[in-house]
């Protein structure tokens, strides 16, 4: 039974993989990368977790609760090597999300988040995945594991995204809606920059509009001041909301060991934004506003309150609001 049971799941993440893996593929050929290809065994350990927390009713990456009778391993190391005694993986990570609609924005909201955008863009070659759309009884839930097979040539070119010359980059990111805040600080801010294997030194990043030449200040991360990135990775986040249908120009001057200068560059443009549309709800009290990225603030009686979910509850339905445009 047990072989049936595991027969049915192969064939059905089968089917269901090849959608998902093609589009988490071409995000990465744009930046550099090779392909993953699908892998089973993988899918089956993205399974077992995801049961986990189903069981659970809690998103984690980590298994503490060994009664649970699908517990087999407090991290994904310790799942792999217990499901795959002998597996052949050198490097192991593990994607969750939580909530999307469909498998694609499941994808794109890993990627605009940089410490899951990071797990996605290294060096791998295998990807699996296992997905739920009962968690907590009406939310999505899907778990992607990835892993670098041993003696396959390492890919140590320089990742930048947005890669040069993207189109549509989104203008804004919340930073709390990255487990944990990079910024700490729960704010709305610019788009994130990720920049993995820099291996240079002397580095100075400049995040320039390149319609108007004004240089936008920005945080920066990297292994010295954030534990969850890694070495030769950088993490930069401009501090403001980035300007919508506008043109970018990411710089990074820096030396290499020889102490010989050097410049790179990025350029990327920001999507074009639809305004929102409301549907008033007067039974409740509230406005339910659907709206296009980036996020915008609602103004009543001339303050101004930023709006970050659908629903935006008002006090009365007669005061006068305005929803304003970020930028």
């Amino acid at each position: 039974m047990k072989y049936i049971f595991i027969f049915i799941f192969i064939i059905f993440n089968t089917l269901y993989a090849y959608e998902n893996i093609d589009y988490l593929n071409k995000i990465r050929k744009n930046v550099g990368l090779n392909e993953l290809n699908f892998d089973f065994k993988l899918s089956y350990l993205s399974n077992n977790h995801l049961k986990y927390m189903l069981k659970e009713k809690k998103v984690t990456h980590f298994q503490n609760n060994y009664k649970n009778i699908f517990f087999s391993g407090r991290t994904i190391n310790d799942r792999l090597n217990k499901l795959y005694p002998n597996n052949n993986f050198i490097i192991i990570g593990e994607n969750i999300s939580m909530g999307y609609l469909n498998d694609k924005d499941s994808i794109n909201e890993l990627i605009d988040s940089p410490y899951h955008r990071f797990n996605f863009l290294k060096n791998y070659d295998l990807v699996g995945f296992s997905k739920s759309n009962n968690f907590n009884g009406k939310e999505n839930l899907i778990v992607y594991s990835l892993a670098k097979i041993k003696n396959i040539h390492n890919n140590n070119k320089i990742i930048i995204y947005p890669y040069n010359k993207q189109k549509n980059v989104p203008t804004y990111f919340f930073s709390d809606s990255e487990v944990p805040d990079p910024i700490k600080i729960r704010n709305i801010v610019g788009y994130p920059i990720t920049l993995s294997n820099f291996k240079y030194k002397n580095i100075h990043f400049e995040l320039i509009n390149n319609e108007t030449n004004v240089k936008i200040p920005i945080f920066v991360k990297n292994h010295f001041n954030d534990s969850h990135i890694r070495k030769n990775d950088y993490l930069i986040i401009p501090k403001k909301i980035l300007k919508n249908n506008t043109k970018y120009k990411f710089f990074i001057k820096c030396s290499d060991y020889n102490n010989k200068n050097k410049i790179f560059f990025t350029t990327f443009k920001t999507m074009k934004y639809k305004k929102p549309f409301l549907i008033k709800n007067n039974n409740n009290n509230k406005i339910h506003i659907k709206y296009g990225k980036p996020p915008y603030f609602i103004k009543i009686k001339n303050k101004k309150y930023k709006l970050n979910q659908y629903t935006f509850k008002l006090i009365n339905l007669n005061e006068k609001y305005t929803i304003l445009d970020s930028n």
